[in-house]
């Protein structure tokens, strides 16, 4: 995809009630935009309903469709309103959502997850955190590249921004927290902790390699890194400062509960995009799995502070 190609494009239904809109959004994007109960009752659109079409070379179709009964005019009038949105300045507010939901996140785990991985799941010892110019201004120009690849994928190529992001992720992450070292510590959220860190790289590579799968891809990010990680350090933090060490290195239940709830939750998001068809049943069940390891993660370190010493 070229500069030239549009990456992103609103289309909106226009037609008289009954011509066929919303059928025909299904047939193209497998979504039913008629959520509510009385649209469905009635069989006809009220409220405005949206759907999305990814084609393989990168575009993203966002489609709104609107109400066509002269009684929900205001519905449409709002529907035609979204369909007109700016084109030209759409890929500031990508570029923008990705320096947020993946640029924050992910320069904080190679920040902080150098120094933490390395010590709770290997138990070696913190290293110092002054380091030499040189070191500073190499990490310096890598958040640079890495918050470059948004302003890549937006106006040159998908593909290319999420190659530069994983090379990024490979060159200062991988080496950095020593990540082809396995956890030696006993403990099951220091080996989820050291899966977890594997998934940055890993969701990055294949949206590289399957860019058209770009958002189930980033889910193994956010899911299977973001997630796994804050859920595993939590836990550690909250026996460590509960005064059960001893508990950390032992083979306990809630651990592994957590672990399967968490996967569950990313094999459900995946399915979202690879079976569109089930959208709805793979998203309630993804949603459903990560509530209950929140849940889950949340009764485990209760637990651990009210037995807090003193």
């Amino acid at each position: 995809m070229t500069a030239a190609t549009p990456k992103h494009v609103v289309v909106g239904t226009a037609g008289h009630i009954d011509h066929g809109k919303t059928s025909l959004v299904k047939a193209l994007t497998g979504i039913d935009t008629d959520r509510l109960p009385e649209e469905k009752a009635r069989g006809i659109t009220i409220d405005l309903g949206f759907a999305f079409l990814e084609e393989p070379d990168g575009l993203t179709v966002e489609i709104v469709d609107v109400p066509g009964h002269e009684r929900f005019v205001k519905n449409m009038l709002a529907g035609v309103g979204a369909a007109r949105q700016d084109e030209g300045l759409w890929w500031l507010h990508e570029v923008g959502r990705g320096l947020v939901l993946q640029g924050v996140l992910s320069c904080l785990v190679i920040g902080v997850g150098t120094l933490i991985v390395p010590h709770v799941t290997r138990g070696d010892a913190p290293v110092e955190l002054r380091s030499a110019p040189a070191t500073r201004l190499l990490y310096l120009l890598a958040g640079l590249v890495f918050a470059a690849s948004f302003f890549v994928e937006a106006l040159v190529s998908v593909r290319i921004g999420f190659a530069v992001r994983a090379a990024v992720v490979a060159l200062a992450f991988v080496p950095g927290a020593k990540l082809w070292r396995p956890p030696t510590v006993p403990g099951i959220h220091r080996r989820l902790l050291w899966l977890g860190s594997w998934a940055l790289p890993l969701g990055y590579l294949l949206a590289t390699i399957f860019p058209e799968y770009r958002k189930a891809c980033l889910h193994v990010v956010f899911i299977g890194c973001f997630a796994v990680m804050v859920f595993s350090i939590a836990l550690h933090v909250a026996l460590t400062h509960a005064g059960q060490v001893e508990q950390l290195g032992r083979r306990r239940l809630g651990p592994i509960l957590l672990g399967v709830l968490l996967a569950c939750a990313l094999l459900g998001r995946l399915l979202v995009d690879l079976d569109p068809s089930r959208l709805r049943l793979w998203l309630g069940c993804a949603a459903a799995s990560f509530v209950c390891a929140t849940i889950l993660w949340l009764i485990l370190s209760a637990r651990a502070l009210r037995t807090q010493p003193g």
